[in-house]
């Protein structure tokens, strides 16, 4: 096997999959940035084709996760070209350079439960998609880009948290962490469902997933769902913060403003304009999302819950919130 490349190692879940991935051991293992230099890591603009190519064959990976993104709901709702070019063009130019020039690669890209619109809950894989934001929408078209391609695996991912040792350390639990720690009062929705997900999980996971030769599509995320107020307090609980500061307040609350042009979403402008990937540059890895309730321009899914039971039928196992939660917390109090 000649190695793995993963793109947004510099970011929350990329750092980690890199860390993880090298420590396994029994092949090179190689990782991407944009903005943010790590010693080791690879300057890559997946929105430059000719980038994508040089960094494709000099590395000559047998695998591809593909894990840069513009992440932060908010900022792809403010933003919506960068975020288009960032989450859609750069997967099609890694998927494009892989059909003509990297034979036998598999690729796998992370993607996400806010492809749902959260009317239901407890999706499967063959619930149909209908994503409700723009961060939604690219990520559900990047997920049709790579699915098309014969020897891909899209894993759907849901509220990431863990402990990142390289100062990249995001999401939500981080962000309770944070303000609860300051004294700051916390407002957690109540009626806003997903499954946290260990960051320490995923890559094994993944490697279970190639090992088996599996393609196709995986939800893969923590057995249990929870409101944002549920993971606020347990949060509280296992840091020993004050959970009096959580307010439970309710995301109908919340009213979204919806982006349209001249009839037209700017995703449907975007898909268009072919000179679109000329223009902006993405921001990938690392971006946080916006969890104050008074700072949210995009709407999120209420019950965005992923069932999990094909990853079950497969032998992966993820931790639970609570048992997350406790080794999150050893791991920050070793690196004190």
């Amino acid at each position: 096997m000649t190695g793995i490349l993963i793109t947004g190692a510099s970011g929350f879940l990329g750092r980690k999959l890199y860390d993880t991935l090298k420590a396994v051991g029994d092949m090179p293992v190689y990782g991407t940035y944009l903005t943010k230099p790590q010693e080791g890591l690879i300057s890559l603009d997946i929105t430059d084709p000719e980038q994508v190519r040089e960094v494709l064959n000099r590395t000559k990976p047998d695998i591809i996760i593909h894990a840069a993104a513009m992440a932060s709901v908010d900022i792809c709702e403010q933003r919506q070209e960068e975020a288009y070019n960032a989450n859609v063009t750069g997967t099609r130019n890694l998927v494009r350079n892989l059909v003509s020039h990297a034979d036998g690669c598999t690729f796998v890209f992370i993607s996400t439960d806010y492809v749902f619109d959260g009317s239901k809950g407890s999706y499967t894989e063959e619930d149909a998609p209908n994503p409700i934001n723009h961060y939604g929408k690219t990520k559900l078209e990047a997920e049709r880009a790579v699915l098309a391609y014969s020897r891909s695996l899209v894993v759907r991912v849901s509220s990431l948290y863990g402990y990142n040792p390289h100062g990249v350390n995001h999401g939500f639990v981080h962000f309770v962490i944070s303000n609860l720690s300051s004294g700051k009062q916390v407002r957690a929705f109540y009626d806003q469902i997903n499954c946290p997900t260990l960051i320490d999980d995923i890559a094994p996971a993944i490697l279970k997933l190639l090992r088996k030769k599996k393609t196709g599509l995986f939800h893969l995320c923590g057995p249990k769902a929870l409101s944002r107020a549920d993971i606020a307090l347990e949060t509280a609980n296992e840091f020993k913060l004050k959970a009096s500061l959580i307010e439970r307040v309710s995301i109908e609350r919340l009213s979204f403003r919806q982006s349209q042009t001249g009839g037209k979403t700017n995703l449907e402008k975007m898909r268009g304009d072919r000179s679109f990937s000329e223009q902006t540059r993405p921001v990938t890895g690392g971006v946080s999302e916006h969890f104050d309730t008074s700072k949210q321009p995009a709407e999120r899914p209420r019950n965005s819950s992923l069932d999990t039971s094909r990853i079950r039928a497969e032998g992966i196992v993820m931790h639970g919130f609570k048992a997350g939660l406790k080794i999150m917390r050893e791991q920050m109090a070793c690196a004190i």
